[in-house]
């Protein structure tokens, strides 16, 4: 990792703080929550949980928190088992760890790991308000 650039992970579903999820609470340890952001992506609800996709139109908004990781390698490990993307899991994994750019209000325009959907979208909801704890929103 790179000592001079701080490792950043965006989260958009179960990871998130509302989500209270026990994996949260294990990214909490090891990081500082800079706060809401977004990244230009479209939201998915596979099941209990999202996936996310890029976007190239610009009002397509995933909605989550952006995390400044304190011991990237350790919790990035910790995280991709949790996501099943990790040499454990059987190829082709659910989702694939990438740097995206992600909008924060104080930060402005940074990259940012983000855990993208990595099979195919046909049947799976849409989730219009880029935000998958408030899906009705009309955002």
């Amino acid at each position: 990792m790179n000592a001079r650039a701080p490792s950043l992970l965006f989260v958009y579903g179960t990871l998130r703080q509302v989500g209270n999820h026990p994996m949260h609470h294990l990214l909490a340890q090891h990081s500082h929550c800079l706060g809401e952001a977004w990244f230009q992506g479209i939201l998915y609800r596979v099941s209990w949980y999202p996936c996310a996709i890029p976007s190239d139109y610009p009002h397509d908004k995933v909605i989550g928190e952006l995390y400044q990781l304190h011991d990237a390698d350790f919790i990035l490990n910790q995280l991709d088992d949790y996501e099943e993307c990790s040499a454990h899991f059987p190829v082709p994994h659910e989702y694939t760890r990438m740097k995206q750019t992600v909008f924060s209000s104080t930060l402005g325009a940074v990259e940012a790991w983000v855990y993208m959907y990595n099979r195919p979208i046909n049947g799976l909801e849409r989730i219009l308000s880029g935000d998958f704890f408030t899906p009705h929103s009309t955002s």
